[in-house]
C-alpha cells in the first residue's frame, strides 16, 4: 500500500518534471528494490478491505507545540503498525512478504533516520513533491490564508526535503501567485533556499555550543545566535543552556513563530535539520524544563516506540464542553483544572493576602438594585462607545500579558473572540505576539455565521521602559499601525508580590516580543509578573504625560490605575481623555480600595470628573448585575481581564461565549430594572447605604491642614 502510493506520486510527477532530475528520484534504491514486487503487491492490496484513515483526536494531547509533535508521532506510529499488520497477516498477499521487508516498510512510514537514510529521504521528497504538485495551489488560492502562512508552509516543506527534492520543487509549475510567493521566500525570507541550504546532522549542530559559536534549532531551522546572545534581554545563561540543541518545544510554548525571524537576520540561518532528527535522547540532552502540564509530556521518540496512547503520569484533568458553561464562574472552574500550574498561578494570583482581589468582587454584592416597573422593555440596547468607537456591549478586554500561556494563539485568538463579540481589545506591551501579528489576526477575522462583524477598535497599553528610547520606538510603531488609544498603566511602578505566582518557578523561555522582557528565575522566586516587570521605569510621574503627547501626538491617552478622587482630578488637569479605575485586579498593592468603591468616591467628591473625561472600571466583575451597577455609578465601560483569559481556554469561541454570557445577563438586569438603553442609567437605580460609610469624603483628605495639625499633635 505504501509502495503503491509512493509509486503513483512519482509517476505522476514524472510527466511534468525534467527527466534527468527525476530519474535520480524514480530510480532510488527503495523504488527499484521493490520493482519486481510492486505490481503484485498493489494488485493484492486492492482486494483488502478498505482501511479508514487512522484518526486520533488532536485534543487527546496538549494544545501546545510539544503536544502537536507528540500527536503527529503517534499518527505515524499507528499508521506504520497498521500497514505492517496488513502486509504480514493478510491472506490476500501471496507469497507472504519477508519480515525484514515488512519492518522496512513500517520504518519508512515512521520516517526513521530521515536525512541519513537515502530511501527514507527519497520517499519524503516524493511525498513533499506530491503535496506541492497536488495541494499547494489549493492552499495559496484561499484568500483567508495570508502570505506569512503560505511562506511558513514552504519553509516547513523545504526543511523536510533533501537537496534533490528542493531542486525539483524549484522547477515545478505553479500558479503565478504561488511562483511569486516561492520567489519571495527563497530570495527574501530565506536567501539560503535558492542556494540549497544544507541539511545538517545533530552532531554538526551540537558542535556549535559555546558562547562564541552558538547555534540553536527552532522549527527545523538552524540559527546562529552568536551575535545575539550577549544582547538577549534575559541574559546569556538561558540561551547557552540550549546551545547546540533543538529549542523548538521550549520556545514555542510561549513565543509566536515569527519572533525568531524578526530577531535573527536571514543571513544567520545556517540550514535545516530533518524532522525528528534532534529528538533522540542519545543525541540531545534534555533542555532545562520546569513547566508541567495537567496531561503527560512523553517524548516523541517514546511515543513512536510504544505505538500506543500515552499513559499519563497523573490523572488527566479534562475541561467540560464549552456549551455546558453558563456563567463566568464555570469558566474559572474549568481553567483551574486545565491550565498548566504556571498559567494558573500567573492568571489567578493576586498580591500577598488577596484582600483587594476578594473585595473587588464582594463589594458589588453589598450594593443593592432598585428596579423600576411597568416599563416597556421588549427591546433593549446594550451598545455604547469608548472615545467615539462603537461597541456592542459596555465591555472591553483590558491589557493581559503572556496570553500564550493559556492558548497557542495567545492575544491573536483573544482578539478574534473580542471582535466576534463586538468589543474592543487592549493589547499589552507584554503580549506574547508582536503587535502587527495581533492586528493582522484581528483585521482578517470574521465571525462565522454572523451577519455583521463589529468594527471595534484595538488599543495599546504601555509600561514605560527604563530606556525611554525603547518606549518611544514601541509607541511610534503602535501609532503607525493604527491603534486607537494608548493606555498608560500607572498603578504598578514596580510589580506586586504575588506569592502563588512566585511559588511556581518560571520557565526561562518566557518572554515578550514587544517589550523584549524575559522571564529568568531570580532569588525571590519565579513570579512571571515580578520578572517580566523588571524593565519598568519606577520614576514615571505626572510630567511624563507631556512626553507621551510629544511622542505620539494626536493619540488619545488613558490613565489606567487611578484609585482615589484626588488623582482623578489630577488626571483631568493633565488633559487626558479617559481614566480607568483599576488596582490591577488586586495584583499590585493589597488592601487598596475595591474599584467600585472608587467610583462611589468620585461620585461623592468630584462628580464633575465624569463630565470631563470618560471613566472606565475593571476588577471583580463576573455578572451582568456588576456591569449594570458600575454603569449606574458613571462608568462608560468595564474591563474584564482574568475572565477573558479563562474564556481563552476554549479559544476565540470561548472568549466570545464568555462575553455573550455577560451581555445576556446585562440585558436581563436592564429589563428587570426598567431600562432600555444605557443612557438611561443613573445612581438612583442603586442602594449604596451598605457601603456609603466606607467612602472617604473631602474632609478626610490626608493633605488638608487640620489633618497635618492632628498628625503633629500625635
Amino acid at each position: 500500500m505504501a509502495v503503491g502510493a509512493v509509486s503513483d506520486g512519482a509517476t505522476r510527477l514524472a510527466t511534468g518534471l525534467p527527466s534527468a532530475a527525476f530519474q535520480k528520484v524514480e530510480h532510488s534504491p527503495c523504488l527499484m528494490r521493490t520493482q519486481h514486487e510492486r505490481r503484485g503487491i498493489r494488485q493484492n492490496l486492492t482486494h483488502l478491505p478498505a482501511t479508514s484513515r487512522w484518526e486520533i483526536p488532536r485534543n487527546t494531547y496538549p494544545m501546545t507545540r510539544p503536544g502537536y509533535l507528540t500527536w503527529r508521532a503517534k499518527l505515524k506510529s499507528q499508521a506504520a503498525a497498521q500497514v505492517a499488520e496488513l502486509l504480514s497477516s493478510s491472506p490476500n498477499i501471496q507469497p507472504a512478504l519477508p519480515r525484514d521487508d515488512v519492518d522496512r516498510v513500517a520504518a519508512l512510514i515512521r520516517k526513521e533516520n530521515l536525512s541519513k537514510d537515502e530511501e527514507t529521504q527519497v520517499l519524503e521528497d516524493v511525498a513533499c513533491l506530491v503535496f506541492l504538485d497536488d495541494q499547494f495551489d489549493d492552499f495559496e488560492s484561499k484568500e483567508e490564508i495570508d502570505e506569512d502562512k503560505i511562506i511558513g508552509i514552504l519553509r516547513k516543506t523545504w526543511a523536510k526535503m533533501g537537496e534533490k527534492g528542493r531542486e525539483i520543487a524549484l522547477g515545478m509549475d505553479h500558479s503565478e501567485r504561488a511562483k511569486s510567493l516561492i520567489a519571495a521566500w527563497t530570495s527574501r525570507d530565506n536567501p539560503l533556499a535558492h542556494a540549497m541550504p544544507p541539511t545538517l546532522t545533530p552532531e554538526e549542530v551540537a558542535a556549535h555550543n559555546t558562547l562564541n559559536d552558538l547555534w540553536l534549532v527552532i522549527d527545523h531551522t538552524v540559527y546562529d545566535f552568536t551575535d545575539f546572545v550577549r544582547e538577549h534581554p534575559g541574559g546569556i545563561a538561558v540561551i547557552l543552556r540550549c546551545a547546540g540543541k533543538d529549542a523548538t518545544e521550549i520556545y514555542s510554548e510561549v513565543h509566536g513563530p515569527n519572533l525568531v525571524k524578526s530577531t535573527i537576520p536571514a543571513s544567520h540561518c545556517k540550514g535545516f535539520v530533518a524532522p525528528g532528527a534532534m529528538a533522540d535522547p542519545a543525541r540531545q540532552q534534555p533542555l532545562p524544563r520546569v513547566r508541567s502540564f495537567s496531561v503527560t509530556e512523553k517524548t516523541i521518540k517514546e511515543e513512536a516506540a510504544l505505538g500506543a496512547p500515552p499513559v499519563p503520569s497523573k490523572p488527566t484533568l479534562s475541561k467540560p464542553a464549552l456549551d455546558t458553561l453558563i456563567s463566568a464562574h464555570d469558566f474559572e472552574a474549568a481553567a483551574s483544572t486545565s491550565f498548566s500550574p504556571k498559567a494558573w498561578a500567573f492568571v489567578s494570583s493576586a498580591a500577598t493576602d488577596l484582600y483587594t482581589k476578594q473585595r473587588n468582587a464582594s463589594a458589588y454584592s453589598q450594593i443593592g438594585l432598585r428596579p423600576r416597573v411597568l416599563v416597556d422593555v421588549s427591546s433593549v440596547d446594550t451598545a455604547t462607545s469608548m472615545l467615539g468607537n462603537r461597541m456592542r456591549s459596555p465591555i472591553f478586554c483590558p491589557p493581559t500579558a503572556m496570553a500564550r500561556l493559556v492558548h497557542p494563539e495567545g492575544e491573536k485568538e483573544l482578539g478574534r473572540g473580542c471582535k466576534a463579540a463586538g468589543i474592543p481589545q487592549c493589547v499589552s506591551v507584554s503580549a506574547s505576539f508582536p503587535l502587527n501579528e495581533i492586528l493582522s489576526a484581528h483585521e482578517a477575522y470574521s465571525s462565522p455565521g454572523q451577519e455583521e462583524t463589529y468594527k471595534v477598535p484595538v488599543f495599546f497599553q504601555l509600561y514605560v521602559d527604563k530606556n525611554r528610547a525603547n518606549s518611544e520606538r514601541i509607541l511610534r510603531s503602535a501609532q503607525a499601525q493604527g491603534v486607537k488609544a494608548l493606555f498608560l498603566t500607572i498603578d504598578a511602578p514596580i510589580p506586586g508580590k504575588r506569592e502563588a505566582d512566585e511559588r511556581v518557578r518560571s520557565d526561562e523561555s518566557l518572554g515578550s516580543p514587544i517589550s523584549g522582557a524575559k522571564a529568568v528565575n531570580d532569588s525571590k522566586g519565579g513570579a512571571l509578573g515580578r520578572i517580566m516587570g523588571s524593565y519598568i521605569d519606577a520614576s514615571v510621574n505626572w510630567s511624563d504625560i507631556a512626553w507621551l503627547r510629544r511622542t505620539v501626538p494626536g493619540l488619545p491617552v488613558i490613565l489606567k490605575g487611578v484609585q482615589t478622587w484626588m488623582d482623578a482630578e489630577r488626571a483631568v488637569d493633565a488633559g487626558v481623555e479617559a481614566i480607568v479605575l483599576s488596582n490591577h485586579g488586586g495584583r499590585s498593592l493589597d488592601t487598596s480600595p475595591a474599584t467600585i468603591m472608587v467610583l462611589l468616591e468620585l461620585q461623592k467628591n468630584c462628580p464633575h470628573v465624569f463630565d470631563k473625561v470618560e471613566v472606565y472600571v475593571d476588577g471583580g466583575i463576573s455578572r451582568g448585575t456588576d456591569i449594570f451597577k458600575a454603569l449606574c455609578l458613571g462608568a462608560k465601560a468595564v474591563g474584564v481581564g482574568r475572565g477573558l483569559l479563562y474564556g481563552l481556554n476554549y479559544g476565540a469561541e470561548g472568549v466570545a461565549r464568555y462575553i455573550e454570557i455577560l451581555r445576556d445577563e446585562l440585558e436581563t438586569t436592564m429589563k428587570m430594572c426598567g431600562v432600555t438603553s444605557l443612557d438611561q442609567v443613573h445612581p438612583g437605580f442603586l442602594n449604596t447605604l451598605g457601603v456609603d460609610h466606607l467612602v472617604p469624603g473631602r474632609e478626610d483628605n490626608p493633605n488638608t491642614p487640620w489633618r497635618r495639625d492632628r498628625r503633629s499633635r500625635l
